[in-house]
C-alpha cells in the first residue's frame, strides 16, 4: 500500500472504526463555549463558516447544500471536486490548529475524537459537533445530526431516504443470488502476502458487502482491523478477494502485479477462478453519502448477472 493509502487507512481506522465502536451513537453531541455544554443553534445563528475534519463529513455537507459554508477540510477530503480546492488542515494526528483558528470557523465538525481540536474549540469558544459514523445506522444518524446543525433537516431526511432506497434496491436484486464468500484486504506488505490486514464485522464495509450479496469471511473477528495469516485464508476458502487501495493511481502493469501476488494461494477458489479485484475507489472506505454507490459497485463484482 502506498504512503497515501496507508495514511488514509490509519485515518479511517481512527476516525470511523475503533472510536465509534468504543463510544457509539449515544455520544453524538453538540458542544459550544469553554464549558463544553450542549448548544442550541437557532435558525438565525446558523454557521456560515464550517471547518470539516473528516472526508465523510465534507461529503455530507456538500450533499446537503452547505458546501458554500465550508471554509476548510482535511488533506483527505477530495470529493466533491470543489472540496479539494479548499484550505487543507492536515489529518487526525497532525491537524494544523493554527490554520483552523485562522479560518474563523463558526462550527467545527469532527469525525471521531480529536482532543487537541476540541481543546482549541473550548479555548476559543468555537462550537463543535463530534460525529462518529461507521455502520449504516450511525451514518444515517450522523447525517440527520449534521442536517440539524446546519439548518438543513429536510435535506438530511431526503439524503437518508435516497441512501436507504439505493441500499434496498441492491439488496433486493441480490437476495436470491448465491451468497459469495469474500475476503477484504485493506493492507499488506508491498510485493508479498505478509502483514495482511482485513476488516471485522462491525464496519459499514462489511455491512454493504452483505447488502451486495456477499459475506465477510472474517465476520467473526473481535477487533475492527485484524491481521490475518495466509493459512487462515487457505482454511476459509474465499470465493472472491477484494483488495482495497483507495486513491492509488495504478496502471495495468501494477494492477496485474498486485493480483499476481495472490497466486501463491492457488488452492483458494478466488485465486483459482481469477476473481481477485483491486479497487481504488475512495467511496468504498468512506462512511458517507456514497455507501449506496459502494454497495452497487460490490454487487456488480459479486453478482454481475443481477445488476
Amino acid at each position: 500500500m502506498s504512503g497515501e493509502g496507508r495514511a488514509w487507512f490509519m485515518t479511517l481506522s481512527l476516525f470511523a472504526i475503533g472510536l465509534a465502536l468504543a463510544v457509539g451513537l449515544h455520544y453524538l453531541e453538540l458542544h459550544a463555549r469553554p464549558t463544553g455544554s450542549q448548544a442550541t443553534i437557532r435558525s438565525g445563528d446558523l454557521p456560515q463558516r464550517i471547518v470539516s475534519l473528516g472526508p465523510n463529513l465534507t461529503e455530507i455537507l456538500f450533499a446537503l447544500g452547505s458546501g458554500p459554508q465550508v471554509v476548510g477540510v482535511t488533506n483527505f477530503c477530495n470529493f466533491p471536486p470543489e472540496a479539494a480546492a479548499l484550505p487543507r488542515t492536515g489529518g487526525l494526528l497532525d491537524t494544523n490548529l493554527e490554520l483552523v483558528q485562522s479560518l474563523a470557523p463558526e462550527l467545527v465538525l469532527l469525525q471521531g475524537t480529536n482532543s487537541r481540536m476540541i481543546e482549541l474549540c473550548k479555548l476559543s469558544g468555537t462550537p463543535w459537533l463530534e460525529v462518529k459514523m461507521d455502520d449504516v445506522r450511525s451514518i444515517e444518524a450522523g447525517i440527520s445530526l449534521i442536517g440539524s446543525a446546519v439548518g438543513r433537516p429536510a435535506e438530511a431526511e431526503t439524503l437518508n431516504a435516497a441512501i436507504h432506497d439505493m441500499l434496498l434496491s441492491v439488496s433486493r436484486r441480490t437476495a436470491a443470488a448465491h451468497t459469495v464468500r469474500v475476503f477484504i484486504c485493506v493492507g499488506r506488505a508491498p510485493g508479498s502476502l505478509a502483514g495482511i490486514v482485513t476488516v471485522g464485522p462491525d464496519s459499514f464495509i462489511s455491512e454493504i458487502l452483505t447488502t451486495a450479496g456477499g459475506i465477510n469471511i472474517f465476520s467473526d473477528a473481535d477487533i475492527p482491523y485484524p491481521q490475518v495469516s495466509k493459512e487462515s485464508l487457505l482454511q476459509r476458502q474465499p470465493e472472491v478477494i477484494l483488495e482495497l487501495r483507495p486513491n492509488e493511481r495504478l496502471d495495468e502493469h501494477q494492477l496485474i502485479a498486485l493480483q499476481n501476488d495472490w497466486l501463491t494461494l492457488s488452492s483458494v477458489p478466488a485465486v483459482d477462478s481469477g476473481r481477485i479485484f483491486v479497487l481504488t475507489e475512495d467511496y468504498l472506505v468512506i462512511p458517507g453519502p456514497r455507501i449506496g454507490i459502494a454497495a452497487e459497485h460490490l454487487a456488480r463484482l459479486l453478482h454481475p448477472e443481477t445488476i
